[in-house]
């Protein structure tokens, strides 16, 4: 016997190795709506289950298609429009409601469910936060100056012609990339001698090392949540 504590949805679109976009907007929408894993039952009837917490949010209309035991819709006019509807049976296509997904485990729960009850709810995929992408930092992001760092963090220092060998980078655009990095204060140029011959030494600073690996980390982060 299978005890059932949870809603499992797929959305639509998505399957193993293929991803379409025929509904888009909508899913994304009841990902943002579901992202907490929690389903409110503020409405409940014959036919269908609804969390209408983010009603009144305008979602266009999309994939119509007939609404099956299980289906997952979102309203896109009236009163409910941007509620999520859970169907406990079979019913036609409607044009205010495009399908965003398919309940594949829990349909047990939404038969019983009733008004006020809250339902564990999984959405596959799980919703990808693009935000922290907007907020990388733009100094270390360029493509030079993300060599330079990188360059600069597997050495104690190093001298202007390393870098400059090691990055592919022009005498100029090297020289621009440093005055960026050292106005943010990601490395130290120093500038001496080697007998008679002028050198500048070049160092990642404490907070150019802290700048590179958030930078990794967010990357690494917001990619690892991709499918495929």
């Amino acid at each position: 016997m299978q005890v059932v504590t949870r809603v499992t949805v797929i959305a639509q679109g998505f399957s193993e190795g293929r991803i379409t976009t025929e509904a888009a907007e909508s899913v994304e929408h009841m990902l943002f709506a579901l992202q907490s894993g929690r389903f409110v039952v503020d409405r409940a009837t014959s036919t269908h289950i609804a969390d209408l917490r983010r009603a009144g949010t305008d979602v266009p209309r999309e994939y119509h298609h007939p609404r099956r035991e299980g289906a997952v819709t979102v309203r896109a006019t009236g009163k409910a429009a941007g509620g999520i509807f859970l169907y406990r049976t079979d019913v036609p296509s409607s044009m205010v409601h495009s399908i965003v997904g398919q309940v594949v485990q829990g349909i047990e729960l939404v038969r019983l469910a009733q008004e006020q009850d809250v339902i564990a709810v999984s959405v596959q995929p799980e919703r990808i936060d693009l935000q922290p992408l907007a907020n990388l930092d733009r100094v270390v992001h360029e493509p030079g100056r993300l060599l330079v760092l990188a360059c600069l963090s597997v050495v104690s220092r190093a001298d202007f012609l390393y870098v400059m060998r090691e990055t592919g980078l022009t005498q100029g655009n090297l020289s621009s990339h440093l005055a960026r990095l050292e106005a943010a204060g990601y490395v130290t140029v120093e500038k001496t001698f080697a007998g008679k011959v002028p050198r500048t030494l070049l160092q990642i600073t404490g907070s150019g090392r802290e700048a590179l690996l958030a930078y990794r980390d967010c990357l690494v982060d917001v990619l690892r949540r991709l499918p495929g």
